[in-house]
């Protein structure tokens, strides 16, 4: 499978880098008040990382699991410590607008992949199926 030209992988490298920064920061500040989910979530770069790089290769599946676990981490912040929600806005907002470009380009390249599958045969017997 070929790696994909699209600007998926680089804006979940983005969230990833983004969230090492803040995750790392809040882990070394808070550790010691951290349950299992605030470690999860202070190391949940990671996964934005192995996400990233699958992207390389199928943008738009990483991307969308990418947008969803944000959107749960935002949830989760919104139900039990909303200060937080608010608080960190400075680092959420361009998280969210990279996640949207990511998504964004996943379709793009998606819907590319499916034109350069189409064969122009295809597209005419297609056609031709109507007019009949």
């Amino acid at each position: 499978m070929r790696s994909t030209k699209s600007s998926a992988p680089s804006a979940l490298g983005g969230v990833a880098a983004i969230q090492c920064i803040v995750g790392l920061l809040g882990w070394w500040l808070h550790s010691y008040e951290l349950n299992w989910v605030g470690h999860l979530i202070s190391f949940s770069f990671l996964i934005f990382v192995v996400l990233a790089i699958w992207a390389r290769w199928a943008p738009l599946t990483p991307s969308v699991i990418a947008a969803g676990l944000y959107g749960t981490l935002l949830a989760e912040q919104a139900m039990f410590a909303p200060e937080l929600l608010a608080a960190g806005w400075i680092f959420k907002a361009p998280i969210v607008v990279l996640l949207v470009v990511a998504v964004v380009s996943g379709v793009r390249a998606m819907n590319r992949r499916i034109a350069a599958t189409a064969t122009p045969d295809a597209v005419v017997s297609d056609t031709q199926r109507e007019d009949d």
